[in-house]
């Protein structure tokens, strides 16, 4: 197995020769850096059950070739044992980029995978795997990959969810929404290879943050559509489909909140100029109640801090 980040290698050699003992835990990123190794080594094993346990029980996995979703530790389970029977198995290796805390039991990891079976070309990946703390023990939500180059070559490749993403991409940047009691700063940006849009948020009030979160924008091969999934500082997470008609797009959101009740909404949002767009939150419902329509807000883009 081949763990090409410091972070990895360090991480894997500590573990390895006991140098990290019980009186000095791990911290967040380094137990999720050791199920990464952890779990590379399970799929070039091809050990089925090791690989399964490292995915939490209502785990997602979209299929980069098949664009097919496989919900639940189970069922990710058999596809892989199938795989692992047909004997087609690559060799895997993961070049970790970065690991984001959205909150303290919610982590964003995006990076580089290569896959290469024996006497073929290797293959090229950009992913963006959700992790989460599921019995005190940080486990898989989703992982979403797409193939950047079926050729390890130093030319730029433009992936299909870049260019289905193209629409979006005026999003890029730092906005600011200064409403009456409350100001929200976005910033957006591309995942590497650019196969993500993300946009991290922060909701101020009196000069102190209030609430923070993050976006994750991408292209559904199985849906045919732009998916997005938010995930706030105050445990409250939800999923989202984008629709534009007429240069206007709608965001149908659904959620749940810390609380367990559910949220959804309609959010419409407008260019009205090069760096301004105008939006609203409509058909709000909280555990199936009506709540009264917000906006509109006028959004403004601001110069990078």
């Amino acid at each position: 197995m081949k763990a090409q980040t410091f972070l990895t290698a360090i991480c894997l050699a500590m573990l390895t020769f006991g140098i990290i003992q019980a009186e000095e835990p791990l911290t967040a990123e380094e137990e999720i850096t050791a199920n990464v190794v952890s779990y590379i080594a399970a799929f070039n094993a091809a050990d089925p059950d090791r690989l399964a346990e490292h995915w939490a029980k209502n785990a997602e996995y979209l299929c980069r070739t098949t664009g097919e979703k496989v919900v639940g530790r189970d069922a990710i389970r058999r596809q892989f044992a199938e795989r692992c029977e047909q004997g087609d198995l690559p060799e895997l290796t993961v070049e970790i980029d970065s690991i984001r805390f959205v909150k303290p039991d919610v982590a964003v990891e995006e990076g580089t995978a290569r896959i290469s079976h024996s006497g073929e070309t290797p293959k090229l990946l950009s992913y963006t795997a959700i992790h989460v703390k599921e019995d005190k023990t940080w486990k898989l939500d989703s992982v979403h990959e797409t193939i950047i180059s079926d050729q390890l070559s130093s030319e730029p490749q433009v992936s299909l969810a870049r260019q289905q993403l193209e629409p979006l991409a005026w999003l890029v940047g730092r906005w600011v929404d200064d409403s009456e009691g409350a100001t929200v700063e976005t910033i957006g940006r591309w995942s590497k290879n650019e196969c993500f849009l993300i946009r991290s948020f922060k909701v101020y009030v009196s000069d102190v943050v209030d609430l923070d979160g993050t976006e994750v924008i991408g292209w559904d091969p199985a849906q045919q559509c732009i998916r997005g999934w938010v995930f706030d500082s105050d445990g409250g997470f939800a999923e989202e489909k984008w629709v534009e008609e007429d240069g206007r797009w709608f965001v149908r959101s659904t959620g749940v909140l810390p609380d367990a009740r559910k949220a959804s909404s309609l959010r419409t949002m407008r260019r009205t100029a090069d760096d301004k767009y105008e939006s609203r939150s409509i058909c709000r419902t909280l555990d199936g109640e009506l709540l009264p329509d917000l906006g509109p807000f006028h959004v403004v883009r601001q110069p990078e801090q």
